[in-house]
């Protein structure tokens, strides 16, 4: 019995040996993982394509800059890959749906778009002569001598191609131009019902965010002159906003400027003021300095792109509007060149 006990106490001894020995190899193991280098691991496959209407991708990580990866959008139906925009590739890089190229005064350098230093072409309309415009650079006639089997289109009217309305090259009415139906009326205007004219909206909904539907008919920004305006700080605003007009002036669309808007209330003497003001800072040469300015008002003989449509005062609500005319009626002061109309905001007096 004895024996046999010290044997069953000898193997015991035996599994427990087996125990302490495992348990330390394990333990060793473990120490020697911790303090190891880490394993670089191979890069992962720069093949794998970036699928955005999946899960996660495995290439969602820091390990690469994900930039570097186009994202698939869907342009027109066709698959556009977005990529770094390009100019002189001939490639839709920014998927907008138009080749990527460079704006008016830009030229195309290594690849990218870069302000012409240069002297050639034109920046703005001011740069050409009273009877053109400039486009891309260029400046093109305001009225071509012929439109499609007809003559030049005189007045309210421009020589373009509607399709909708399948009739070719032909005389369409621009802003304010009367009209019955809207294929009488060019680009992206339409026939008014209430007024019988070529207006570009009716209401504020169909202008951009920043901008509200003016009497008009042109989408224009409504800027408010403050509760105490001064006549020199009125004076200045005016002058910013004639050079804005032509600056957003878009080749030869009627283009809605801004509204001036005041929305408080000023004793007569103060308004007397201020209506002086208004008129001195659309009509006086003599504190004028830029040169680009003194053009439109027609100081120095100049031959002058301001048409004061209205008599102005000073009131509260909007009180002076100005839009972009490339193309103006025949009873216009210059009825060959562009002009910024200048009128009271009036519905009689818009159209």
């Amino acid at each position: 019995m004895a024996a046999k006990r010290t044997l069953l106490q000898i193997v015991g001894q035996g599994q427990c040996l087996k125990t302490i020995i495992c348990t330390v190899a394990i333990a060793g193991l473990m120490i020697a993982c911790q303090t190891a280098d880490p394993v670089e691991l191979a890069p992962p496959d720069a093949t794998l394509e970036n699928d955005s209407t999946g899960g996660a991708s495995p290439l969602d990580s820091q390990l690469m800059d994900m930039s570097n990866f186009g994202s698939d959008m869907q342009v027109d139906g066709a698959l556009c890959s977005v990529r770094e925009s390009q100019c002189a590739n001939g490639l839709d890089d920014d998927c907008d749906g138009q080749v990527d190229e460079c704006g008016v005064a830009e030229t195309c350098q290594n690849g990218v778009c870069a302000a012409d230093e240069s002297d050639e072409g034109c920046h703005d309309h001011l740069d050409c002569e009273p009877s053109s415009v400039c486009l891309n650079s260029t400046c093109e006639a305001i009225r071509l001598n012929s439109c499609g089997d007809s003559e030049q289109c005189l007045g309210e009217a421009q020589c373009s191609t509607v399709d909708n309305c399948e009739a070719g090259a032909r005389c369409y009415g621009t802003w304010t131009a009367p009209c019955e139906t809207t294929c009488q009326c060019t680009g992206l205007l339409f026939c008014a019902d209430a007024s019988a004219s070529c207006v570009e909206c009716v209401n504020g909904g169909q202008c951009d965010s920043a901008e509200t539907c003016g009497v008009n008919g042109l989408c224009t920004r409504v800027i408010d002159v403050g509760m105490e305006p001064s006549a020199a700080g009125l004076i200045n605003l005016i002058s910013g906003e004639l050079m804005n007009c032509i600056a957003s002036a878009e080749a030869k669309k009627a283009n809605g400027c801004v509204a001036l808007n005041y929305s408080g209330e000023m004793a007569p003497d103060n308004r007397a003021d201020l209506t002086n003001a208004l008129e001195s800072a659309l009509t006086s040469c003599e504190q004028v300095a830029d040169t680009k300015l003194r053009t439109i008002m027609g100081c120095d003989d100049s031959h002058g792109h301001l048409w004061l449509k209205d008599p102005l005062e000073f009131k509260t609500g909007s009180f002076a509007c100005f839009s972009f005319l490339p193309y103006p009626p025949a009873f216009a002061p210059a009825p060959d060149t562009w002009l910024i109309v200048v009128d009271d905001c009036n519905v009689e007096s818009a159209n």
